[in-house]
């Protein structure tokens, strides 16, 4: 299912609910409030068996998540994020965010979820920034004017988005003229789910999904807040945005054999689809 609400015109995106929490005091606050938040989304939202390891990795998220996709950006475009002011959609916890501080202090971020803008905004407060550089809101109604933006950075944020072409559309607009948008989302042809970290046979049913998760004994509800967005849905909302003269690149990586189980790689291999979609639009 490619959107859970219109996006229409005359329909409002959905906006951010609940209120920033106050930033940590003290690095030994914040990190016992990432850990809580880390604590509650594995063991209780996602029910993963090792939910304990997933919560110690996170407590480095900035090099084990973070610096992974920062790098992916720089490799694929060739950029350097040296002094340019870039945007985080969706910067949760800050992941992002703490590997771009390296690079540059004019990080943005924007955050559906207050506790995540309070740690994001911890992260820029310590190294010189304005905690205001983080706000709360939706990747469909971004906060800045047009063309504010070198690069913006959305990473596993579009398969959650209420209205994934007015999402794109926001990031573009935010982007400047020579900019770059980099998205990375999964493809729900491949059959793997990347936050419940399962074989999920993602064409079916949500209410089949749903039975079949219950069988696991994992949590449900989630499942409702995920798009099941494949690749040929997304290029289509992207060409559309080539006739308002944006470009795009979808960057294929092989799938690495060995790593999966073998009858996952055939089927991958045979319908030529990969776990992750990474595209950068030339605003």
């Amino acid at each position: 299912m490619l959107m859970r609400r219109s996006c229409g015109n005359d329909v409002l995106p959905v906006r951010a609910e609940g209120e920033v929490r106050p930033i940590p005091d003290t690095f030994e606050e914040f990190q016992e409030r990432l850990s809580a938040y880390y604590h509650d989304y594995y063991c209780n939202v996602l029910g993963l068996p090792d939910w304990q390891k997933r919560v110690q990795i996170r407590l480095q998220e900035e090099n084990s998540f973070g610096e992974r996709v920062v790098l992916k950006f720089e490799q694929i475009t060739g950029v350097e994020l040296t002094d340019k002011k870039v945007l985080v959609v969706g910067s949760g916890t800050g992941a992002e965010i703490g590997s771009l501080l390296r690079r540059t202090a004019q990080v943005y971020g924007v955050e559906p979820g207050g506790e995540g803008v309070a740690l994001c905004r911890y992260r820029v407060s310590v190294a010189g920034g304005a905690p205001e550089q983080v706000q709360l809101g939706v990747a469909e109604a971004l906060p800045w004017e047009d063309g504010f933006f070198d690069v913006v950075l959305c990473s596993t944020v579009l398969e959650h988005v209420q209205c994934v072409e007015r999402a794109i559309s926001e990031m573009v607009r935010v982007c400047r003229k020579g900019g770059r948008v980099f998205m990375a989302l999964p493809d729900y042809r491949y059959p793997y789910e990347d936050h419940y970290k399962m074989l999920m046979p993602t064409f079916l049913p949500k209410v089949a999904l749903k039975a079949y998760l219950k069988l696991r004994r994992r949590p449900v509800d989630f499942l409702d807040t995920l798009n099941f967005l494949t690749a040929t849905q997304v290029d289509s909302i992207l060409h559309a945005l080539g006739g308002r003269g944006v470009d795009f690149i979808r960057y294929i990586e092989a799938l690495p054999a060995g790593r999966v189980h073998p009858l996952v790689w055939w089927y991958a291999r045979l319908r030529n689809v990969t776990k992750m979609q990474r595209i950068v639009l030339f605003p």
